[in-house]
């Protein structure tokens, strides 16, 4: 910003494509625990916390519409990085994109 290099497109684009990713992992998050049994109606984080499955609040069919769209966002701003800042992104992206599809399951 003092340097006045500071580009809105860039920034708005980096922070809502890791919005859309973290939307994205706590998803996975949800259907893994569900699975899993380890969210179910008496545990405390759906005590404080929605739980779209666990809730009813959309079927598995809806739910995997849902997260694809959040995860396209996230691909499509990530590629328009990528095509604006180089290899560097793709790194972020790939580590990124590691730990959202493998922190709850198998790691």
């Amino acid at each position: 910003w003092r340097a006045r290099a500071f580009q809105w497109d860039l920034w708005l684009a980096t922070v809502l494509g890791l919005m859309f990713a973290h939307a994205t992992n706590n998803l996975l998050n949800d259907y893994t625990y569900s699975r899993r049994g380890i969210d179910t109606d008496n545990y405390y984080r759906n005590q404080y916390g929605v739980h779209v499955l666990e809730d009813g609040l959309m079927n598995e069919r809806q739910f995997w519409r849902y997260l694809g769209v959040t995860a396209g966002i996230a691909l499509q701003l990530g590629a328009w990085l990528i095509s604006q800042r180089s290899v560097v992104t793709i790194n972020l992206m790939l580590g990124g994109a590691f730990f959202v599809l493998f922190y709850t399951w198998p790691l």
